[in-house]
């Protein structure tokens, strides 16, 4: 198994690919042209790319007789992950992230989970009021989906996972918010983690307060603190 070092060093390694101009093209970039921009040796370059490669963050296409490297869209999520990050911590300082969200309908799942006290219990006591109405889901852009992994690297509120007549049921995290001056809260389930749909609760039902339906946009504002 690699270890954390290792990941770290993917990571360096497409920072290093970006500034060839990797991230608008593929670039021609050898090991040892790598190793010499890293500082490492060309070992540690192999085992990154060959890492990287695996997890989907780069790929290779032909040149010639070489081979040039190109970021793939995840890769290239993953920093601007790493950017939204850093540019939170040293520039924004206003602790909150504001996301312009599509209304789109679930399956009804919201309701029903929101509904068992487990859960509802728990949300009524960070967020300050009992959720109701189920959830309103709220497509990101996908240009967002990076500020949304960004978010996750800040603590908020951990929703304890249960158990309920031989049912296991997850947990997650929420997040305090607001839509257009009404408090709310952001639920996001760990197994939802990757998903474009932000499912957001409130004490109100939001699609009436704020007269909106399905294809709507709305702004959500989250707190980071």
């Amino acid at each position: 198994m690699l270890d954390k070092a290792t990941d770290g060093g993917v990571l360096r390694l497409l920072r290093a690919l970006a500034l060839r101009g990797g991230l608008s093209r593929p670039v021609k970039a050898t090991t040892t042209e790598l190793s010499h921009q890293l500082g490492v040796s060309q070992q540690s370059v192999s085992l990154w790319m060959r890492k990287a490669a695996s997890d989907g963050l780069i790929g290779f296409e032909p040149a010639g007789r070489t081979r040039t490297v190109r970021l793939t869209e995840d890769g290239v999520d993953l920093l601007r992950r790493e950017y939204l990050t850093y540019r939170t911590i040293f520039e924004d300082q206003s602790s909150e992230m504001v996301f312009d969200g599509k209304l789109v309908t679930g399956i009804g799942e919201g309701s029903y989970y929101i509904g068992l006290d487990g859960y509802k219990d728990q949300l009524e006591k960070v967020l300050g009021f009992e959720p109701r109405f189920g959830t309103l889901n709220l497509q990101i852009k996908p240009e967002d989906k990076a500020m949304k992994a960004c978010l996750l690297e800040f603590p908020g509120f951990t929703i304890e996972g249960f158990e309920m007549e031989d049912r296991s049921f997850g947990e997650g995290t929420c997040y305090k918010a607001e839509i257009a001056g009404i408090a709310c809260g952001v639920m996001i389930p760990s197994r939802s983690h990757y998903s474009d749909v932000l499912e957001v609760v409130s004490h109100e039902c939001l699609r009436k307060a704020l007269k909106i339906n399905d294809g709507d946009t709305v702004q959500l504002k989250v707190f980071l603190s």
